[in-house]
């Protein structure tokens, strides 16, 4: 079973390699390029999120 990352790679790594014109030969080009691409997706949420738990924290003691 494919945990739900690896679904969203492998069809973020297909539509790379539509979108390049279907080459041949660099699925691995294709694929690392779509892990890199969810891991920031990933690491921007995240950082998104601690910048709401700030706030949140601040308002709750009054900093803002």
């Amino acid at each position: 079973m494919k945990s739900w990352e690896q679904e969203e790679i492998e069809a973020l790594a297909h539509s790379i390699w539509e979108h390049q014109g279907r080459p041949e030969g660099r699925a691995l080009e294709h694929w690392r390029e779509a892990e890199e691409m969810v891991r920031a997706r990933w690491l921007a949420n995240q950082q998104g999120d601690e910048h709401r738990v700030r706030d949140l924290r601040s308002r709750a003691i009054g900093l803002s």
